[in-house]
C-alpha cells in the first residue's frame, strides 16, 4: 500500500510540474511575459499576474473605438488572468486563475493548489474548493469532499475510532501539514 502510494505521489508530482512548467526555450522570440505586481501581493512573495506582450496580443476588443481602452490590456501589455511566479531559471509557474483566487486573512489561496494537497489523501474521491464570504477574514476556505468507497467520514465531534480507513476535518488538515500546505 505505502509503495503504491508512493507511486501515486510520484506520478502526480510529475504531472503537476509537465501541466504547470512552461519552459522558457518553447518561448518565441517576438512573446515578452512578466510577472504583474499588484497591491495586493506581499512584497516578499514572487506570485503575480501573468502579463505579455507581443505580436500575438490584441489591442482591445471588436467594435472598440478606443485602443488599449480594455481592462485586460494596459500600456501593450496583456493581462492573462492567470496567476504565476517565474524560478531562477526562467520557467513561468501556473498557479490558478484570477478570478477564481480566494482572499482569506491577507493572503490568496488558489483552490486548484488545495485541490491537488487534498485529492492525494488516499480516502478523498473528489474534492472541490471555495471561498465563501467571512465577517474576520474576508473569506473563508471550504472544501465540499467526496470520500472513496470504504472510507468513513468521522465529523468533528465523534471520536476517531483509529482504524486506518477514517476521514476527518482534522485528519484533512494534518494531510494538508505534511504536504507544507500551510494556509
Amino acid at each position: 500500500m505505502k509503495r503504491r502510494l508512493k507511486e501515486m505521489e510520484e506520478e502526480v508530482a510529475a504531472l503537476r510540474e509537465m501541466q504547470a512548467k512552461v519552459a522558457k526555450e518553447m518561448q518565441a522570440p517576438h512573446v515578452e511575459i512578466q510577472i504583474g505586481m499588484d497591491g495586493n501581493n506581499p512584497i516578499s512573495s514572487p506570485t503575480g499576474n501573468i502579463l505579455t506582450r507581443g505580436l500575438h496580443t490584441m489591442v482591445g476588443y471588436w467594435a472598440n473605438n478606443k485602443v488599449d481602452s480594455s481592462d485586460c490590456v494596459r500600456n501593450g501589455w496583456l493581462d492573462t488572468g492567470d496567476t504565476g511566479w517565474v524560478d531562477s531559471a526562467g520557467n513561468i509557474w501556473l498557479m490558478g486563475r484570477q478570478k477564481g483566487r480566494i482572499k482569506t486573512g491577507g493572503e490568496n489561496v488558489f483552490p486548484e493548489e488545495v485541490e491537488l494537497v487534498l485529492s492525494q489523501h488516499p480516502g478523498v474521491a473528489r474534492v472541490v474548493v471555495v471561498g465563501i464570504p467571512d465577517i474576520r477574514l474576508g473569506e473563508k476556505v471550504i472544501a465540499c469532499v467526496s470520500i472513496r468507497d470504504g472510507w468513513k467520514w468521522v465529523g468533528a465531534r465523534a471520536e476517531h475510532q483509529g482504524e486506518s480507513k477514517e476521514v476527518s476535518p482534522q485528519i484533512l488538515l494534518d494531510h494538508c501539514g505534511m504536504k507544507k500546505l500551510s494556509r
